[in-house]
């Protein structure tokens, strides 16, 4: 049974309640999806931005020239999509830095065209931030789903710790973490070179830049990481569904 966001009509109800709070009351969100060939999947991922019933989000997506119909899914809600940009480029690093780029919210995040956030993932991280002012960075919990949207495994965040995360590997998923806009600031980029692993040269940065006492666990599921055959991660997991 597909998710009641799949309805005929849920695009008329976004239309319809697009405005249907203050947005001034509410920290702006970017989030940047970086998106290749991924038409199986990218209408969850749009969907589950949002269906977060946040009322300042800005989405922007950057897909490297796919040829498998991702375009006209983007397309069907390009009105709620704050700029989407589909072109040749060097991978997904250099459309995460492109997308970055344009952002103009408070609040940063990155989500893969194959994964989802959860039911309210946009309020609990502002709610942590507004509660906890001197920190930058908020990390949560996360699923790991197979294709069909079906729970694998619940994964725990470990409090953040900068030596326990360069030397054991993740302890969080980047698909589950957001960021104040002044960390991202002090970024230096996502590097090109890099095809798998740019997720954690962004995270070893922030820790570095930004100290382990930026970061605040939430203990929450923000989003869920898809897990499947043929994906470019793949082999670096041990048990796909």
């Amino acid at each position: 049974m597909k998710p009641s966001y799949f309805d005929n009509d849920f695009l008329n109800k976004l239309k319809k309640n697009k405005n249907f709070e203050n947005k001034k009351n509410y920290k702006k969100i970017s989030i940047v999806m970086p998106s290749y060939n991924q038409a199986k999947f990218i209408e969850r991922s749009i969907l589950s931005v949002l269906n977060q019933n946040y009322p300042n989000t800005e989405l922007i997506i950057v897909d490297g020239d796919s040829k498998d119909g991702t375009d006209k899914i983007i397309k069907k809600y390009q009105d709620f999509i704050s700029l989407w940009i589909s072109e040749k480029d060097q991978g997904q690093s250099d459309a995460l830095n492109k997308g970055f780029k344009h952002c103009t919210g408070e609040i940063y995040g990155w989500l893969n065209s194959d994964d989802i956030y959860l039911p309210n993932a946009f309020k609990n991280i502002t709610s942590v931030l507004k509660k906890n002012s001197s920190k930058k960075i908020v990390i949560g919990d996360w699923l790991s789903i197979n294709k069909q949207d079906q729970i694998i495994d619940y994964n725990h965040a470990f409090d953040f710790n900068l030596n326990h995360f360069k030397y054991e590997s993740f302890h969080l998923n980047s698909q589950s973490m957001f960021w104040h806009r002044s960390v991202h600031n002090r970024f230096s980029g996502f590097q090109i070179d890099l095809n798998n692993t740019m997720d954690y040269q962004m995270i070893v940065e922030f820790g570095i830049n930004e100290g382990d006492q930026s970061f605040i666990r939430t203990p929450y599921a923000l989003g869920a990481f898809r897990r499947y055959e043929g994906q470019k991660t793949s082999g670096m997991h041990t048990r796909v569904l």
